[in-house]
Parts: structure tokens; sequence; C-alpha cells
């Protein structure tokens, strides 16, 4: 189950960014720092770079200089520990466009592109781009919205994603490009967590997911380890457990439990249930227009048995402050 969100997440978009050097789009030589496109020689290796991403403050590295040249900046927030949306253009009108970038670290198996992607090696970097008549098939003219997605893969498994949204008549593919390595060309000056005054930090920054491992006495594999999401198998039962900024209205309306401060909220996908607990208050910087509601540091816990999955939620709480 999770290498399949792993993978959604790769078609649907997602970035953040790399080093201080030359840029790309003059064609220069790439800007990533050699550590970037190195495979991990050992597991220690792969469980390095996570530390290390987790630490990086991902709004930090978007540079506001580019955004100004898009257009006037409305707005800079970060919906995930990792990511960073901007919109820029003018206020009240339809003339806006939004960039959503975040990092990521990819599995063991190879990342999966959608229809009619575009892909090219580029200086030790695979860059994939997709634009959205290669999704729909549909014409230019008759888009009112136009969206690009580009992922840059390196050899670390350091994955860098960009969601771009323009108006009509526009190219989002081209706005979206300079804005993904101008950003990769900050990457590399690593600025922690809270650098940015348009990051809030919530419960779940920096946090690693299979910290609760040595509660339930079990280990799993560094390729089962990401920046926000732990597979591991406890007590017969796959578990699947993350931690997220989630809208209020992406999980289920109904408050089933409370485990000391936390509401708790059970839903059920196929076989399998999934347990939500709230870690902390909504985040300030939600998006006062979205229509699911303000966001809250959450952990999420699945897996066949109600039983099991109840424990794990329980014990890996018991890592988090009460609200």
């Amino acid at each position: 189950m999770l290498r399949r969100l792993v993978v959604v997440c790769l078609l649907l978009g997602c970035l953040t960014a790399c080093e201080a050097g030359a840029s790309l789009i003059k064609g220069q030589n790439s800007p990533i720092d050699d550590y970037w496109l190195t495979e991990p020689a050992a597991d220690a290796d792969r469980l390095a770079l996570l530390r290390r991403v987790r630490n990086i403050d991902p709004c930090a590295v978007v540079p506001h200089e580019v955004l100004s040249e898009l257009g006037t900046v409305l707005s800079i927030h970060n919906p995930g520990a990792t990511g960073c949306n901007a919109t820029v253009g003018t206020a009240g009108s339809g003339a806006q466009s939004t960039y959503r970038i975040a990092a990521l670290v990819g599995g063991d198996s190879d990342p999966v592109y959608g229809p009619n992607a575009t892909v090219a090696e580029v200086d030790g970097i695979t860059l994939m781009t997709q634009r959205d008549v290669d999704v729909t098939g549909g014409q230019e003219q008759h888009f009112t919205v136009r969206r690009c997605w580009m992922h840059a893969v390196l050899p670390s498994k350091l994955i860098f994603s960009l969601h771009t949204t323009t108006p009509a008549g526009t190219d989002p593919c081209a706005r979206g490009k300079d804005l993904l390595w101008a950003t990769m060309s900050e990457w590399n000056r690593e600025p922690a967590q809270g650098s940015s005054p348009d990051t809030e930090l919530t419960v779940v920054t920096g946090a690693d997911p299979c910290a609760v491992l040595p509660l339930l006495g079990v280990t799993t594999p560094a390729g089962d380890q990401y920046l926000w999401a732990c597979e591991f198998v406890y007590r017969d039962v796959t578990i699947n457990l993350s931690y997220r900024h989630q809208a209020k209205g992406a999980r289920p309306e109904q408050q089933i439990d409370s485990i000391g401060t936390h509401p708790v909220f059970h839903d059920r996908v196929g076989d399998e249930v999934v347990y939500f607990a709230e870690l902390g208050p909504p985040m300030a910087n939600s998006d006062p227009s979205s229509v699911l509601g303000p966001v809250s540091p959450t952990l999420a816990v699945s897996g066949t048995d109600p039983a099991v999955v109840d424990e794990v939620l329980r014990r890996t709480l018991s890592l988090f402050p009460e609200q």
C-alpha cells in the first residue's frame, strides 16, 4: 500500500530542490552537489539522507526573486513538512498561478511515470515533464486552466517535484521549469526547518515516522522507511504509519475516540482499517478558501487487524505531547 501511495504522489506532483551552483536553465552544469547524485551504498546512508532532508525548510529554498518575476507574490505556505505552495498573480482575479513544490525520497523500485510523459537525462538527473494535454489528449485552447507536472529524480532516490497551474493561454511547463531549477540551486544551503517566515512548524516537523519501532520491539528494512511514512510488520500484520498535515475534510467526520487529548477517527479502505489521530491544533497558515477546511498535524496508521492498529496508534501517540 505504501509503495502505491509513493507512486501516486509521483504521478500527481510534489517538489523541493538542490545546490547553490550554476543554473541548468542557462545550459550550464548540474547545480546539485555530488552527495545528492550518489546512490546510498548502505542502509545507514539512506537513513542519514532521510534525516538530512527532513531537517531542510522547503519554503526557505524557494527563491522569492524568481517568484516575483512570475507575478505578484500573493501567498506562500507549507502544506506539508517538506512541501511549499506559492500563489502569484493578481488578487481577486482569475489571473493567478500556483506552484506546489515538495521533496520526496523514493523507495527501492524505479519511479513510474504517467502516460506520454517526456523523460530526459540532464547531468545525472532524470527529468520527467508531463503536460495537461499529455494526460487528457485535449486541445490547449479548450483548457480554462493549464497544468504541468515535473519531477527531477536523483540517484540518491531524492526526488524534486513541481505541480504548476497557470491561466489559460500560458505555458505552465516553461514557467514551472524556471522555478524548479532556481529552487534546486538553493537546496545545498540546507536551511534548517523554521528558517523561512512562511514555514509553520508542527510536532511532526523533522519527526522520524519509524521512531516507534523500538517501543514495539521490531525493525524494518531501510527501503521501507520514508520521509514521513514507515512500513513494518507487527504481530504478523503489515502496518503503514505516516505523519501528515491533513485537512479536516480529508478524514472521517465522526470522532470515534480520544486518546489523552488527541481526537481519534476511524475509516476503512478495502480490507484495512485506517485510524487517524490529531497531533496538534489547526495550522495558522491553512488555506482559508479551501473547501476541505483547516489543516492539522495528523498521525495515520493502517492495517488489517483493528486491535493491532489501535495498539500501534497508542504507542506512537506516547511519543507526542498532549495538545
